[in-house]
């Protein structure tokens, strides 16, 4: 699309899209944490190395690769599953396709359709909702474990989410 067609209306659906991304990201993130937290425990001292080796495979994987790690670990409802799953593929789209079919839609109603701004505030809320789940039942994961989730230093998920409501915060005004 040329600069000059390029409506404010344009952009605050791409802002809206922006902020999107950032909540299927703390998907992704959680379901990580998710993953990682329901692995078997490593013994008290292990070297970087060797832990490193049991994180890393799980920062390459999908989201649809995380939600069969968590079915094979039988930890989650298979409600939950199903929930993920649907993020998982509402992620999909919205990372491969959707501004795409915006772009399309766009053109072909002259402007920016009414439903772009809704549909990107309810896929947010979609994952919003579902990350807050997700934390709660990896923090009860954790305490389980007796694990102090606050040692992980300041880039938790609780602070994640601050640092965005911060930003969408600093865009509106």
């Amino acid at each position: 699309m040329s600069e000059e067609r390029i409506t404010q209306e344009y952009l605050k659906v791409l802002a809206e899209y922006g902020r999107t991304m950032l909540s299927v990201q703390l998907f992704e993130l959680t379901l990580m944490g998710l993953v990682q937290i329901n692995q078997s425990e490593p013994p008290e001292k292990v070297p970087l190395e060797e832990a490193w080796k049991q994180v890393q495979p799980i920062l390459d994987m999908t989201a649809g690769q995380l939600r069969k790690e968590l079915e094979k670990q039988g930890r989650v409802p298979d409600d939950l599953l199903d929930e993920i799953q649907i993020a998982a593929n509402t992620r999909n789209k919205l990372a491969h396709y959707y501004l795409l079919e915006f772009r399309m839609r766009s053109f072909s109603a002259g402007g920016v359709p009414r439903e772009a701004m809704e549909e990107m505030v309810m896929a947010r809320a979609l994952f919003q909702d579902l990350n807050a789940r997700l934390e709660e039942l990896t923090h009860q994961r954790a305490k389980e474990r007796g694990r102090d989730r606050s040692e992980l230093g300041d880039l938790t998920e609780e602070n994640l989410r601050r640092i965005a409501a911060e930003v969408e915060f600093d865009e509106q005004r």
